[in-house]
């Protein structure tokens, strides 16, 4: 019901830039979302996330974009992947006080 009036809406548009600027694209190299929030069995999704991103074998970004839990995947993948950065480096700088025998404790947000 939606997929093909944005479909006719992108071939517009396409159009449209063709004719005034040199933005050029094809409509099939874009793919067509909605971003309607979907919670229906999130448990569900969300054990599938944590399962895959457990697994060594699985890209964390597969892990994301194939349990269905975000409307966009890279975005949470890479939100996701800052953090775990950030955590990392408190982690280790804090092993390393510790090691230098500092015992004040930074925590983790």
């Amino acid at each position: 019901m939606f997929q093909e009036p944005e479909q006719e809406m992108l071939r517009v548009v396409s159009v449209i830039c063709d004719g005034l600027s040199d933005i050029s694209f094809d409509t099939s190299d874009i793919e067509v979302k909605f971003t309607r929030r979907n919670y229906e069995d999130i448990l569900s999704k969300s054990q599938t996330l944590t399962t895959m991103l457990q697994n060594d074998k699985v890209h964390p970004k597969c892990a994301y974009e194939a349990s269905g839990l975000f409307v966009d995947t890279e975005e949470a993948y890479l939100l996701g992947m800052k953090w775990y950065e950030e955590q990392t480096k408190k982690r280790q700088e804090e092993e390393q006080r510790l090691a230098q025998g500092q015992q004040k404790p930074v925590t983790a947000e």
